[in-house]
This record gives structure tokens, sequence and C-alpha cells, in this order.
């Protein structure tokens, strides 16, 4: 249980990282596409000034109002696929709370675990304590002028076999208890696990679609055909990781 726990928690640390980073790279993201609307937006005001100065109603004015409004536009979607990214960084945050919570729970773990194994080696201290005590009463047994000592030895060895009942007891008592604990956090966390990693396919889901809409709906009205939307591309897998079917190399266009 040690070992197993030792190894847990390494891998939850690791996990814990890997979990980081990616909430950081998407606050970058954010943060990214959050700055480049903006700037989308500053442009479009030089692109009007300019048509202001070239005439509007004129051939170059028109082409920088136009673009302007291009920009514009590109700008409020850059703008709300940010906010759509900072929403969903948050909700990704709160999906892989069980995550930390696991592992805020390991220092409690790593104190059970040592519990239980100071217990074992004061019982074992007594243990040894009873067999040394009885091994010296029947070395002094056949001497009748060790007739004190000896009576001095057993009621050492009567307090010594309590102490060792009470802590074998004690240590039955914990190892019980900590191995149902161990088997009921193990299953928790197998059942929570499940349900994060559910609850961070539907925040990516939700993510990715929002996000579709908001850039389809830009591209339509920048001039995109809405039958482009419903047109496949095949285009043959050229990733390094081949699907192996029957110990062949399963090398059809997915």
């Amino acid at each position: 249980d040690k070992e197993k726990s030792t190894k847990l928690e390494t891998e939850l640390c690791g996990l814990s990282v890997k979990t980081e980073k990616i909430l950081q790279r998407e606050e970058k993201f954010a943060d990214s596409l959050g700055a480049f609307g903006l700037e989308c937006m500053k442009f479009a005001r030089v692109e009007e000034e300019a048509s202001g100065i070239s005439g509007r109603y004129s051939e170059p004015g028109t082409r920088l109002a136009t673009a302007a409004q291009f920009f514009r536009k590109v700008g409020n979607a850059s703008v709300r696929a940010s906010r759509i990214a900072r929403a969903a960084t948050v909700q990704l945050a709160k999906a892989m709370d069980p995550l930390h919570a696991h592992l805020n729970l390991m220092p409690s773990v790593r104190r059970a675990t040592q519990l239980r194994a100071d217990t074992l080696l004061s019982l074992q201290t007594l243990l040894s304590d009873q067999e040394r005590l009885t091994n010296r009463i029947s070395k002094l047994a056949p001497d009748i002028t060790k007739h004190v000592k000896i009576e001095q030895l057993k009621r050492e060895l009567e307090v010594t076999n309590r102490l060792a009942e009470n802590a074998k007891r004690e240590y039955d008592c914990i190892r019980a208890r900590q191995a149902n604990e161990f088997a009921r956090t193990e299953k928790e966390r197998v059942e929570e696990f499940e349900q994060m990693l559910l609850g961070l396919a539907r925040v990516q889901v939700a993510q990715a679609e929002r996000t579709l809409s908001v850039w389809r709906s830009l591209a339509e009205e920048l001039g995109a055909s809405p039958e482009e939307w419903s047109q496949t591309i095949s285009v043959e897998d050229s990733s390094p990781e081949k699907e192996v079917v029957d110990g062949t190399i399963n090398r059809s266009t997915h």
C-alpha cells in the first residue's frame, strides 16, 4: 500500500503539472485572441480615417472603408472567441478539481501508512521482548538461587504480554480500517476521475462548437459560401501512428 500510494502520488503530481500547463496555454490563447481582436479594431479605425482622407465615396476610400469593416468584424469575432476561451478555461479548471482534491489527500495517506508502520514496529518490538524474557526465564529456571530474579522477569513478561496484546489489537484495527478506507478511496477516485475526464471532454466540445459558430459566421459574412461547410475533404493520414489491424498497417483514408 505504501509503494502504491507513493507511485500514485507521483503520477498525480505529473498530471497536475500537465493540467497547469494546459490551463496556462488556454489562458495565453485567450489573451492572444483578445489582443489580436483589439488590434484589428484599432487597425479598422486607421482604415476609416484613411478612407475619410481619401474621400469616403471615392474608389480608394470605398476600398479602405470596406477593409475597415472587415477588420472590425474580424476583431469582434476574435474578442468573442477570446471570451469563449476564457470561460472554457475556468470551466476546465473546475472540471479538473477532483485531480487536485486527491493530490491534496496524499499527505494524509502518507501519514496513515506511516502510522500503520509505526504500530507494527511497536508490536514487533514487544514480541521481541516477549521472546527475550521467555528465554531468560527458561535459562534461569534450573537455578533455585535465581528465584527472585525469575519472579521479577515473570512480572515483566506479564506486563509485556498485556502490552503486546493491546498493540496487536491496535495494529489489526488500524490495518482493517485502512484497508476499507483505501478500497473506498480508490473506488471514489476511479468514479470521480471518470466524471472528470467526461467533464473535460464536454468543455472542449462546447468550446469548439461555440468557437466554430463564431468563425463560421464571420467567414460567411466575409463572403464564404454556406455550401463550403457541407463539403468533405478526404486526406490521407500522414501521421507516423498508423492503425494496426490483424498485425498489418491499415493505411485507409479517414
